[in-house]
């Protein structure tokens, strides 16, 4: 009897959860999981739904997979339709599913990059996107100067004129920086080998692609970006063959400055050479042990005429420049006479109509390196937590604690959110390349299903960021262990590595990018240690000493 009734209560239950989350999907991007006491042992465990809806029918036997267990009753699923993981109170679920309220006054947590979440431990991986819906992303400031003031207008040619060369479908990059990934591959994992494009970029289309729920514009030239990226010119004109010559060549003191003119505004990437990668955990190619880059390969689509080169300025670590065309590709190379000089670069379309790309310098000091220090969470989002202590505060008082350590040592500091806003994940990465970024580094707190996970990580992207992931992890690890006893469980554990992944904050190209998790704070012995002021101040230090030193390596 105890059985049945125990399957008739759950079979309530799960239908009631089950149905309500499928239905409320409008695509269902990964498998639910319910989280009830399923095995009678008086906590709360997490499983998936079919599962628990094929045992409460009788179709399964009690021996359900991934029995994770919880602190909370919530359902992971994608709720809302947007092919992310949600994660929602089932009570609320069920309110909703039962009429008692309404959609929108649910509030739902989402966790960004569900397809980008490493399969070796899914549950342990840092959660970085706001639970409201994004901002507009801030445009860049109307003063701003690019350094070709005094050069002529350079009027750019576009689709919606008749060259005389006929008609064809074209897409326009109506966002800047938008992600990109290769064509033609059937996935749309994060690539770190193509970089987002200027607005006004012009493709032709060659076709449209659905991926994971998602509708995919692919350029001519061998790329793909979501839709809600570009916009589609149906009737648009083919233009002519572009033309590319450096017009001009120089330095600020922070970077290398090279001014292009083209005849329209063709898709540009970039290409680090001979950079070495490897396949890591879940299968990724991009892990790098280090930056083995000698030069850069600058890559202009739909071009076959080159100017001269020109020299590059004596204080800058670009050395040798040359142009050449091969097909319809200009390719401009750029040797690196100190390959650890390399911090970064970025790509501009700037108001008079050149092409800008900006090399920035590592060397030189920390005085005057723009810092943007990014709190992960904030406004209503208070991150990852466990037993009322939440990521969202404990980020922003370090981060508050690492500004004051850098201005003091002469850099400039930038707070991605110093005022505890709900700011968008593409709004924290524009910030950094509206103020010229040297460094970007996002901090988090770090959750599990497990209550015995415990340790730093340190994430990055690009080849060139592996060093300052590796710094700053080695920060963390040297202030936990001046926090944690030497006979504590988690002193053993406090090293998790940097690893490659591919989160939003850290696809960033103009300057070295990470994102820290410096603990698990559903470990409850982290919990403690994490809420302590002598603890924000110890990790502070290391991260702004870490930071000063990566302008000091020579």
């Amino acid at each position: 009897m105890k059985n049945i009734a125990r399957k008739v209560m759950l079979l309530l239950a799960v239908t009631v959860l089950t149905f309500g989350l499928l239905l409320s999907a409008s695509a269902l991007s990964l498998t639910p999981e319910v989280a009830l006491d399923i095995n009678s042992n008086g906590t709360v465990n997490m499983v998936d739904a079919h599962f628990l809806l094929r045992f409460a029918l009788g179709l399964e036997k009690m021996n359900p997979p991934q029995a994770a267990i919880d602190a909370g009753i919530l359902v992971f699923g994608d709720v809302n339709g947007d092919y992310k993981a949600d994660i929602i109170d089932a009570r609320i679920l069920l309110r909703y599913t039962l009429g008692l309220t309404k959609f929108e006054e649910m509030t739902i947590h989402t966790r960004d990059n569900i397809g980008e979440q490493p399969t070796e431990q899914p549950t342990e991986q840092p959660t970085e996107k706001p639970i409201e819906k994004p901002t507009d992303v801030p445009d860049e400031p109307e003063n701003k100067t690019y350094g070709d003031e005094d050069l002529p207008k350079n009027v750019l040619l576009d689709c919606k004129t008749d060259h005389g060369l006929g008609s064809t479908k074209t897409l326009i990059v109506k966002k800047a920086y938008g992600e990109n990934m290769p064509a033609g591959v059937v996935n749309d994992i994060s690539n770190p080998k193509y970089i987002g494009f200027t607005v006004g970029t012009i493709d032709y289309l060659a076709g449209i692609e659905k991926i994971s729920g998602k509708e995919y514009a692919c350029g001519i030239s061998g790329f793909k970006t979501e839709t809600e990226n570009i916009v589609l010119v149906e009737d648009a004109y083919k233009l002519p063959s572009n033309e590319i010559s450096v017009v001009r060549v120089q330095s600020t003191g922070k970077a290398t400055e090279i001014f292009i003119k083209t005849k329209w505004q063709v898709p540009v990437q970039i290409s680090l050479q001979p950079q070495e990668y490897y396949t890591g955990s879940n299968n990724r190619p991009f892990h790098v042990k280090s930056f083995t880059a000698t030069g850069i390969d600058i890559k202009f689509a739909h071009t076959t005429l080159v100017g001269e080169k020109k020299f590059l300025p004596y204080e800058s670590y670009l050395g040798n420049m040359s142009m050449s065309v091969a097909g319809t590709v200009a390719t401009m190379h750029l040797d690196f006479d100190s390959p650890e000089d390399f911090n970064g670069m970025k790509i501009e379309m700037t108001k008079n109509g050149y092409f800008k790309l900006t090399f920035n310098y590592r060397s030189g000091g920390i005085d005057g390196k723009v810092i943007v220090l990014d709190p992960g969470h904030g406004g209503v989002d208070p991150g990852g937590g466990a037993g009322g202590v939440y990521e969202a505060p404990i980020n922003a008082k370090i981060m508050e604690l690492v500004g004051e350590k850098l201005t003091e040592a002469g850099a400039v500091v930038v707070n991605t959110n110093p005022n505890n806003k709900d700011v968008s994940l593409d709004e924290r990465k524009m910030i950094a390349r509206n103020v010229d970024a040297n460094l970007f580094v996002s901090l988090h707190g770090n959750a599990a299903t497990s209550t015995n996970a415990s340790g730093a990580e340190s994430y990055y992207f690009f080849p060139y960021s592996k060093q300052l992931a590796s710094d700053m992890q080695a920060a963390l690890v040297a202030a936990l262990k001046q926090v944690y006893s030497p006979l504590e469980a988690n002193y053993e554990k406090v090293d998790r590595g940097e690893r490659y992944w591919g989160f939003s904050v850290c696809r960033l190209e103009c300057c070295p990018s990470v994102l820290l998790e410096y603990e698990y704070l559903t470990n409850e012995r982290a919990r403690e240690i994490m809420q302590l002021p002598d603890t924000h101040e110890k990790i502070a230090d290391a991260m702004a000493k870490a930071i000063i030193n990566y302008f000091d390596y020579e």
